[in-house]
């Protein structure tokens, strides 16, 4: 039997036997698998001989579900911290300032997914695309060095250039996505990582070597 002593009353009470077994199953499992949605369904017959004090058990469950939504709010709030501050494999140096700033690179940002909300949130194909964009500008400059940089960044003023027209970070800074309140990406995540990646982007139209 489960590890929980919950009150026993005459009549219409849960039946014991449902309610035992599905301590034994939460003792016998990792209770924190258990989703919101599953425990919230969770459903126990009711008895006219003697059962458990309904009021005690659904006490119980909601205690669960409470957990079970902090632990979710956790992950999410670590989702949004690696989506945010996403460090690159190799590190970059910004000139901006002079001042050490480890940049995401195109190779890190295509393996990054932002955080999914229930509620409002950006579109999810709308961000998506954005930042394929934002990869292939990065791994074209990344591609590139010395005389090969400076010719790019001049191919992007000629108005028949074959050359990928590359995104500046002031297009990236303020780049509008539209605002879903049926779900979406976390709205601060995606924010966040938008600031970081148009300082990569400063960072390549800066440099010349």
């Amino acid at each position: 039997m489960g590890s929980m002593n919950f009150k026993t009353i005459e009549s219409r009470g849960y039946r014991i036997s449902e309610v035992n077994r599905f301590l034994d199953q939460t003792n016998k499992t990792d209770s924190s698998k258990r989703t919101v949605e599953e425990i919230e369904s969770i459903r126990f017959s009711l008895t006219r001989r003697k059962g458990y004090d309904p009021k005690e058990v659904d006490s119980y469950l909601d205690d669960l579900i409470a957990a079970q939504k902090s632990r979710s709010a956790e992950t999410n709030e670590n989702e949004k911290l690696e989506f945010s501050k996403a460090n690159p494999s190799q590190g970059l140096t910004n000139e901006v300032g002079k001042k050490e700033v480890s940049l995401i690179t195109s190779e890190r940002l295509r393996e990054l997914t932002p955080p999914v909300v229930e509620g409002i949130g950006y579109e999810v194909s709308e961000v998506d695309h954005f930042l394929q964009l934002v990869a292939d500008t990065l791994q074209t400059f990344e591609a590139k060095s010395g005389t090969e940089i400076e010719n790019l960044k001049a191919d992007q003023y000629l108005p028949r250039s074959e050359s990928l027209r590359l995104l500046t970070s002031d297009q990236i800074r303020w780049a509008l996505f539209t605002v879903n309140e049926e779900g979406g990406y976390d709205m601060r995540g995606v924010d966040a990582a938008v600031n970081r990646l148009a300082d990569a982007l400063d960072h390549h139209w800066q440099r010349n070597k």
